[in-house]
């Protein structure tokens, strides 16, 4: 899984800061005054690094996108047979983040199926609760964009 460890490197590596010490739940958040106390340059550098390292993992990637799906994005996307997103990885990674996934509001997940429960809140729920829903659920990689993708909880299972 070298690109999970790509990814806790763009994460450490960058203005992230983990939710709470020891636990592979980070925040990436330019909070209200971004442009002038944030590293904004940063966490949007580490948002392309991460989604790069997402695209080179070997289980696939499903995605929970705001509804209805925006034109721009549905080229990036499949339906499969239970409903879910499936991501297509056919085009870079940088091409999926300028779609309307800049407005927030989704989930990306890397996972060999779909999740066969409602995905938890990463904002709103205890990170080890996050990190035992994906052990259960064999999930890699959870991010969850809050609105305006202002933020993001990027939680990475375990090593």
């Amino acid at each position: 899984m070298a690109s999970l460890d790509v990814i806790r490197a763009a994460l450490a590596g960058s203005p992230a800061r983990r939710v709470k010490a020891g636990v592979d739940v980070w925040d990436l958040s330019v909070g209200p005054w971004w442009k002038l106390f944030t590293d904004y340059e940063g966490l949007e550098r580490a948002k392309r690094r991460i989604l790069e390292a997402a695209w080179g993992l070997s289980c696939p990637l499903f995605l929970v996108p705001p509804e209805p799906v925006a034109a721009d994005l549905e080229p990036f996307l499949v339906r499969d047979e239970s409903g879910a997103w499936r991501v297509r990885r056919d085009r870079p990674a940088d091409d999926f983040y300028r779609t309307e996934l800049e407005d927030g509001n989704w989930i990306l997940y890397a996972a060999p199926q779909p999740a066969s429960r409602p995905l938890p809140s990463v904002f709103k729920t205890a990170p080890e609760a996050v990190l035992d829903f994906m052990a259960t659920d064999r999930i890699t990689l959870l991010i969850d964009s809050f609105y305006d993708d202002t933020e993001w909880r990027v939680a990475v299972a375990g090593n």
